[in-house]
């Protein structure tokens, strides 16, 4: 089991944008999920504040089909 932690730019410690950094469109928690995805890990489970649990569950993890 692996735990990320994922905060939008308005929690981030340094408030500043490279905490929604986008590569070529997609969010940078996309490219963390997909390189993990085909990882020895068995699940992976990313913890987020409710507020933004709605855009992760749904715009990252249901949008681009993680399974883990």
């Amino acid at each position: 089991m692996l735990v990320i932690v994922y905060v939008n730019k308005n929690d981030c410690f340094f408030r500043n944008e490279y905490c929604e950094i986008e590569i070529d469109g997609k969010p940078i928690l996309y490219y963390c999920l997909k390189a993990l995805e085909d990882s020895f890990f068995d699940e992976i489970i990313v913890v987020t504040r409710e507020s933004d649990l709605e855009y992760v569950s749904e715009e990252i993890v249901g949008k681009f089909s993680f399974a883990k």
